[in-house]
């Protein structure tokens, strides 16, 4: 998707009217993903842990405490790209 993204080119654009009608179905589409996203937000939680346990141990300090994600995650940018031909 990153490759993607960084290599694609605009070959035209759309009126105001179809970029705000494509944008809506895609944000409707985001509670779609919301499954994954959350377990996405665990999988960062325990390994944020992980890494606290593996650091205080190296300084000899105590146990870290529970972390909790807060859900659902923020949507910071929505890209929708269409093919040209």
């Amino acid at each position: 998707a990153h490759a993607l993204l960084c290599s694609a080119r605009p070959s035209g654009d759309f009126t105001m009217e179809r970029r705000s009608r494509l944008l809506d179905e895609r944000l409707h589409s985001l509670d779609q993903l919301r499954p994954a996203f959350d377990a996405l937000a665990e999988q960062r939680c325990i390994h944020l842990v992980e890494a606290h346990e593996r650091f205080s141990a190296l300084v000899e300090k105590k146990r870290f405490g529970v972390v909790y994600p807060v859900l659902p995650m923020d949507v910071l940018g929505v890209y929708v790209l269409m093919p040209s031909a």
